[in-house]
């Protein structure tokens, strides 16, 4: 069966949440949920792919929507003093994801 760009693109989406989890809590990432969620060949595909796909968005200077949530995760988490100014800032953020399509 073929596999749709979509589908890549939506497994290495999970890919990035769990690196960025397991750097998070330290202990590894539990693929058990994900990995039920898409075949091995999809996961496959999608890490063979991963890190190419994050060096030619970054060299290009763009993200997606994955890359601004989990860029802003990690500068919250690595930088208290960013952290401690925006929290002085606003008391709550609203994110929304606008579909456009």
């Amino acid at each position: 069966a073929d596999i749709r760009p979509i589908t890549v693109l939506n497994a290495i989406s999970v890919l990035n949440t769990e690196v960025a989890m397991a750097r998070s809590i330290q202990t590894g990432s539990d693929l058990s949920d994900s990995e039920n969620k898409m075949g091995k060949k999809v996961r496959q595909i999608a890490t063979q792919i991963r890190s190419s796909f994050q060096k030619a968005k970054f060299s290009q200077n763009s993200v997606d929507f994955d890359d601004l949530m989990l860029l802003t995760r990690e500068l919250l988490l690595r930088n208290p003093e960013v952290r401690e100014i925006l929290h002085r800032r606003w008391r709550h953020v609203l994110v929304d994801e606008f579909q456009d399509t």
